[in-house]
């Protein structure tokens, strides 16, 4: 053993023998063999835009009674929202359970396209709710 400052970079034949040297491998980054291709990715199924079939309508009229609660089934007929397309709710009855007739003539609008429903059928609430 010598007794010599060594410098930093420099390896005495103990330390030398004492790490090894490490070697990093290559990583493979190539493609895998064409033998084994991802299978092919499948197309998502396109969603059903057909509108359901229109209901019955009523054929009579719809009376209410002034300042009075119902149970209401409506429907959307909007067929062209004013851009060729109809509306999403086009045909698609909805029950609102709660509607007050006002002065005797509700008007219950879709939230799509902001036009009318059609009103087929109406139920008086029995009994009325009370509005405090």
């Amino acid at each position: 053993m010598s007794t010599e400052p060594t410098s930093d970079t420099e390896l005495t034949p103990e330390a030398a023998e004492a790490e090894p040297e490490t070697v990093n491998e290559p990583q493979d980054t190539t493609d895998p063999p064409a033998d084994n291709p991802p299978p092919p990715e499948e197309p998502e199924p396109e969603e059903d835009t057909t509108p359901p079939p229109p209901p019955e309508t009523p054929t009579g009229t719809i009376t209410f009674e002034p300042a009075t609660w119902y149970s209401v089934d409506t429907v959307c007929l909007t067929q062209d929202k004013g851009n060729g397309d109809p509306c999403p709710n086009l045909n698609v009855t909805a029950t609102d359970p709660m509607v007050y007739s006002n002065a005797g003539k509700p008007i219950i609008v879709c939230g799509m396209c902001n036009r009318s429903r059609t009103i087929l059928a109406a139920t008086k609430l029995d009994p009325q709710p009370v509005m405090d």
